[in-house]
C-alpha cells in the first residue's frame, strides 16, 4: 500500500509507525492527537513546510507519562525526522543519534541536524556525480545477490545508507 494511502487510512497509522521505528516514550494519547491532525500533517509535508510541522507538532509535544499520567513536554525530533523521511526519502535522510554523532552534531537538535545533513547529502550528490557512479559500481560488484536493490534506492538514500553503516559498524 502506498504511503499516502496508508497514512490516510483509519488504521492507527501513528501507532504502527511508532512500532516500526521502535520509538520510545510516546504516549497513545499523543498518537491519537496526531491521528486527528493527519490532513494538516500531510499538507505540511507535501508543502515542504517542515519548520511549521516540527514546531507545531513535535518540538514541544505534550506526552502523558505512563503510570502517573502526568503531562510532560518533550521534543520528538527523531519521530519527526523519520516521519518526513518516510514521505520524502529522496529529499530527507532518516536521522538517528549515531549519524548526528558521526557528523559531530550531537549538541544540535534533531531538526537542525536533519536539515543540515539532508542538504549536505544533496549538495554532495549534485557536485560529485562521478564519485557517486563509482560508489554504485563498487557496491554492485559486492552485492552479488542484489540484497541492496540499488536500482530502487535514490542517491540520497544510498548516501544515507553508507553513512549509517559507518556510524553503526558491525560489532
Amino acid at each position: 500500500m502506498p504511503i499516502n494511502e496508508a497514512f490516510q487510512s483509519k488504521n492507527n497509522f501513528f501507532s504502527r509507525f511508532k512500532s516500526q521505528y521502535a520509538l520510545q516514550g510516546i504516549s497513545n494519547n499523543f498518537l491519537n492527537k496526531l491521528e486527528g491532525r493527519k490532513p494538516t500533517i500531510l499538507s505540511l509535508i507535501n508543502q515542504d513546510d517542515l519548520s511549521k510541522l516540527y514546531f507545531d507538532f513535535f518540538a514541544k509535544a505534550e506526552i502523558q507519562k505512563e503510570g502517573n499520567g502526568k503531562i510532560v513536554r518533550k521534543s520528538l525530533g527523531s519521530f519527526f525526522t523519520k516521519l518526513v523521511h518516510t514521505f520524502k526519502p529522496n529529499e530527507y535522510c532518516a536521522l538517528d543519534n549515531p549519524i548526528k554523532n558521526l557528523f559531530d552534531l550531537k549538541n544540535e537538535s534533531f531538526y537542525i541536524s536533519f536539515i543540515v545533513i539532508s542538504q549536505a547529502y544533496k549538495k554532495w550528490i549534485a557536485t560529485n556525480p562521478q564519485e557517486l557512479s563509482i560508489l554504485k559500481i563498487e557496491l554492485r560488484k559486492r552485492d552479488k545477490n542484489n540484497t541492496l536493490q540499488l536500482d530502487k534506492l535514490s542517491d540520497l538514500k544510498l548516501l544515507d545508507l553508507v553513512f549509517w553503516t559507518k556510524a553503526n559498524p558491525p560489532k
